[in-house]
Formats: C-alpha cells, structure tokens, sequence
C-alpha cells in the first residue's frame, strides 16, 4: 500500500479523545491515512515537533492542544491544512475565548455532532465548520456475549455527582468553563428504583485522575447488562456506542448522535427532560428484569445492529473527505 496522506495527531490520547484517534488511525489506514499519534498532555519541546511538521500533509488537533500548537506561531494553520474536532459547547467556548480570528478563520473545524453545527452556526457565523460523525472499533466488541438477564445497570460518562448525589456545581467550573451537564445522579436513581446495582466507570467529578482509559472500556462492559446516558450534551455518547456493540441494553437521551447513529434499533432515546426520563427509564429496565427473554433478544439484536452500523467503515469518507 503506498501512502497517500502523512497526518500529525496532537490530541489526547485518553479517555474518549483515544478511543477516536486510535480508531482514525486504524481505519484510515487502509486507505492510505498514516497517522502520529502526539498526546499533547505529555511533555514534547515544541521545537522539536516543528521541525517535523513539513512533513505532513494535515494536522489534528483537539481544541486546547491546537492552542498550544498554534501559539508560537498561529501561521501554521494556514500553511498545513489544519483540522479541529468540536465534541462539546466547551469546546464552542474554548474557541470563542482562546482561539484568535486568524485560527479561526484558517482552522478547519469539524463537529462530531449535528447540534454543535447549530450551537456554532449562531454563536461563531464566520466559523469554516462540518460534521464527521464518529465510530467505534468494533472488534473490540464483537466477541462479546450479549447479556441474557438484567443484573446490572451502568454509567460510563464523566460524573458531575458525589456520591450518586448531584454536587452543588456553579454555572462555571473552576476554569471558567461552563459545566458538562452529565446528570450522573439520574442513573443512581433509577439504579435505585429497579432495585438494580450500579456500576460506573469513572470516579466522582472531583476525581478526574481516576477515569477509566478508553483500552480498558470493552472489558468493562462486560461488568453490566444495560446501560443509562442521562447527558444534556454529547459529542457523540460513546458509551452509548460502544455499549450497544458489547450486546448491553442502552438508555440514552437524544442527544450527540446516538440517535442519529441508532433510530431506536440500537437502544432506546427518551427525551432530557429529568422526571420523564428517570419514569420511562424506570419502567423500561422494570420491565426487562422481569422478563428476561424479551431482554436476551433485546441485547442480541442491540449488538447486532451496532456491530452493523457503528464501525468506523461506516463513516469514514466523511473524515476522508475532511482531510
């Protein structure tokens, strides 16, 4: 195979931003997409890197590490095409507050959902953007066994709770970034309700350092049998995903682009609205810890349609297209 496209990653290569850009690296592969992996988190002399990046015919960067990769020298976007991925409104926010207008006006971003196009169409109008939906490696799933009975219940999203308790966050964290609004305490209600355990992924809000590494999630899954994203934002819910894929019942609102992604055939979408979905979550994972015949086919035919549609062949002309 000859490569076609040398591309530079400067990005976190933990927690969701890993399982993305490995997952990029992998599939493109094939079609001629060679990518360096940089975590930008990690001590690199910036010189160093520079003096390499003639090299390459693009760059990707997450929001904060595109920051400190442009500060020297903010040229670079407009001399190596240069692509930013948008998963969140704090990344909308970052740009607006750390992103200069001639990053923004030479940076190409992509948003890894179709409201964060919105949120920026109304908040950055002069903002070059698209959308690039992302995947999943699905093998790392598919040998999974679907679950059979309803034991468990999970959550696998950054917490915002203390505890299973809602912590007293202001409308700014302490960066002054606006909060993520996960919601986390709503599993731990509805754990409650159906009389179910829950298991989490990731540690209290205030234990950052504890988050599960994206490597580690597919033995995970097999910990729990459905799943609970309770977010009012995602960039994707990957959780959601990937749950889907390991043969778990998925629960989420209507929000990244599970939906998108899903129709409904790869979980099941109930609106944000708190009580409504605590109620409708309550009465669904009620009903499948009763019967657990219709859940086993419920699993089954969850991963079967994730295994089918959420691969990352499934939607990687679009990032082909973007670089």
């Amino acid at each position: 195979m000859n490569t076609q496209y040398d591309i530079f990653v400067y990005s976190q290569l933990d927690w969701a931003f890993g399982a993305i850009n490995s997952g990029l690296a992998k599939y493109l592969y094939q079609d001629g997409y060679n990518f360096h992996l940089f975590d930008w988190g990690k001590s690199f002399l910036l010189e160093d890197l520079y003096s390499s990046l003639n090299y390459y015919d693009a760059i990707l960067s997450c929001c904060d590490g595109s920051e400190v990769l442009l500060k020297p020298d903010e040229t670079l976007a407009s001399r190596i095409k240069f692509v930013v991925p948008i998963h969140s409104y704090r990344d909308v926010f970052w740009i607006k507050n750390r992103h200069s207008e001639y990053m923004q006006k030479h940076i190409n971003y992509t948003a890894l959902c179709p409201w964060i196009v919105d949120v920026v169409r109304e908040e950055l109008p002069n903002l070059n953007i698209n959308f690039s939906p992302l995947g999943i490696d699905t093998s790392l799933y598919s040998k999974i066994e679907p679950s059979k009975e309803l034991k468990t219940l999970g959550y696998a999203g950054a917490r915002d709770d203390i505890g299973g308790v809602q912590a007293a966050l202001d409308d700014k964290c302490p960066n002054g970034f606006p909060p993520a609004k996960k919601r986390s305490e709503m599993a731990w209600k509805i754990a409650e309700n159906v009389e179910l355990p829950l298991e989490c992924a990731t540690a209290d809000w205030d234990k950052k350092s504890i988050y599960r590494h994206y490597t580690l999630m597919p033995g995970w899954y097999t910990n729990i049998d459905a799943i609970c994203v309770t977010s009012l934002q995602e960039g994707a819910g990957l959780p959601a995903l990937e749950a889907a894929a390991a043969g778990k019942l998925v629960i989420s609102t209507d929000v990244g682009h599970f939906d998108w992604h899903s129709k409904n055939r790869g979980g099941i979408t109930l609106p944000t609205d708190r009580e409504e979905y605590i109620r409708e979550a309550t009465k669904i994972l009620r009903y499948f810890k009763e019967h657990p015949q219709a859940f086993a086919k419920a699993c089954k035919g969850v991963q079967k349609h994730a295994l089918e549609n959420y691969s990352w062949n499934s939607v990687k002309d679009y990032w082909i297209k973007l670089f």
